[in-house]
Parts: structure tokens; C-alpha cells; sequence
């Protein structure tokens, strides 16, 4: 056997031992946050009283973030760390149900979260509140709210009646949430699944309205639209590399039957 061969096979047997024992074992009975999936990413919202108006901004921070699917999404953040996965199959929780009735394992992401920067959240007007409303939304997205607009990590776990789908094809919200008013607003981090693997956006209005929904006209609104792409999870790609690389062997050995016949 050439050397190279070897080399291509030997990196075969480190990528199939990495893809077949990375499977956990340890069900965690909430769904894991951004710090255990990559680290937040913050839409920051400003309030200018004076000119009444709204802005929005990431900060520099990438507008895209990657999504694995429910069941195979290793959580660095549980015990024990490596050994520890969301899967809604093994699990009788209301919620699991309502985010993934098909149990496919579908893509899901918590890592974009609100939160107002300008501290004067108590000036808006009397009466008005803060809006988040989804103007745009790829067919396949879903946007979920958890505990009244509480972080969805911080329940132990969520029951089935504070799991509300405020976003994407089935929201009985008419993608627009109310997200607070003068007596305070939250960070807040929606949950968003993805119905298969692909890309997927969603462009949100933020803007100052009544108790109806109704923006307030003397206001202005700010946009920002949010990216994500759903992948395989870590095994299946690894999966995928060792067929790539068995393809690769057997057609190496295929032409190197043939040369031996022809010489």
C-alpha cells in the first residue's frame, strides 16, 4: 500500500473514532443558551427621547450565526462538559413537543439577544410601549419566547404554557411582540429553529407604539436585519469526510488494478 494511501486511511480512523464517540450521554433538562453556544450577540438598542426616535446596532459584531440541531449540540457549559446534549426524544416536557413536534433534531441558535443601552427606558411616553416586530422572515424560521420574555436558559425547565412562538409561520402574535415599556425592559434572547439546514434571515422593526400595536407617528423606528445558517452537527460532517475519503481509497485502488492489468 502507497504511503499516501496509508496517510489517507490513518486520517480516516482519527475522524471516524472523533465522529463515532462524540455521541453524549448526559440529557440536560433545558435548552442550552449562548454562552454554551457560541457566546451572545447583542442587537443594542438606543432610545434618543429628545429626538424621539430609535437605533439599533450590533456593534461590530457579525449579523450571521451558526445553528446545530437540537439533539446533537455538544454544551461546554454542563457537567460533565463534554458529555452532555438537548434531545427533546428522551424527554416528556411539555415544551420539547411544541419546539420540535416532528422530532427531527431540528437547528436551533439563542445567541441573538435585546437589550436597551440608553438607560432612560423611563422617559418613553406614558401609556407606550417598545416593540419588536419581524417585518421580513425566511419560510422554515420560527422565533420562540420562553417565561414572558425571560431568558430561556434561566427556567428549570420551561412548562409548555410559557412556550409561545412569537415569530415565523404559526405565531398567533402576528410577528410582533411587545417587548416593554417605561417601567422596564429586559434583555431578552428568543429562541430560533430552523426547519432543515440552509440559510435563513429575518429583518425585525424595533419602534415605540400604543397598547394596540400602533406606532406612535411622532416617533421614528429602526431596523436590523439577522442572519443564520444551519449545519450539519460535528459528527455528520465528520461522517461525511470518512465516505469522502473511502470514495478516495477504493478509486485509488480501482486505478491501480487496472494499471497492474495493462502493464
Amino acid at each position: 500500500m502507497h504511503s499516501i494511501t496509508r496517510k489517507v486511511l490513518g486520517v480516516a480512523a482519527v475522524f471516524g473514532m472523533v465522529a463515532f464517540g462524540c455521541h453524549a450521554e448526559t440529557l440536560l433538562n433545558y435548552i442550552p443558551g449562548p454562552d454554551d453556544t457560541g457566546g451572545m450577540v447583542m442587537p443594542a438598542v438606543n432610545f434618543d427621547i429628545s429626538a424621539k426616535s430609535v437605533s439599533v446596532t450590533l456593534g461590530g459584531a457579525s449579523s450571521t450565526v451558526t445553528m446545530y440541531s437540537l439533539q446533537d449540540y455538544v454544551v461546554w457549559g454542563s457537567k460533565p462538559y463534554s458529555d452532555a446534549v438537548f434531545n427533546p426524544a428522551q424527554s416528556s416536557a411539555g415544551w420539547y413537543s411544541q419546539l420540535d413536534p416532528t422530532q427531527q433534531n431540528l437547528p436551533f441558535s439563542t445567541r441573538f439577544g435585546f437589550y436597551v443601552t440608553s438607560g432612560n427606558v423611563e422617559l418613553l411616553p406614558t401609556a407606550s410601549y417598545v416593540y419588536i416586530k419581524a417585518t421580513s422572515i425566511s419560510p422554515g424560521l420560527s422565533g420562540y419566547d420562553v417565561g414572558y420574555y425571560i431568558d430561556v436558559w434561566g427556567q428549570d425547565p420551561p412548562s409548555s404554557s410559557e412556550w409561545l412562538q412569537v415569530y415565523g409561520e404559526g405565531s398567533a402574535y402576528d410577528n410582533n411582540i411587545a417587548w416593554g415599556d417605561s417601567s422596564g425592559i429586559s434583555m431578552w434572547h428568543p429562541v430560533f429553529v430552523a426547519s432543515g439546514l440552509g440559510s435563513y434571515s429575518a429583518t425585525f422593526e424595533i419602534y415605540v407604539g400604543d397598547g394596540y400595536g400602533n406606532a406612535l407617528s411622532d416617533w421614528t423606528s429602526a431596523s436590523i436585519t439577522l442572519n443564520w445558517v444551519a449545519v450539519p452537527e460535528p459528527s455528520t460532517w465528520m461522517l461525511g469526510v470518512l465516505g469522502g475519503m473511502a470514495c478516495l481509497y477504493f478509486w485509488r485502488r480501482r486505478r491501480e488494478k487496472i494499471a497492474s492489468h495493462q502493464a
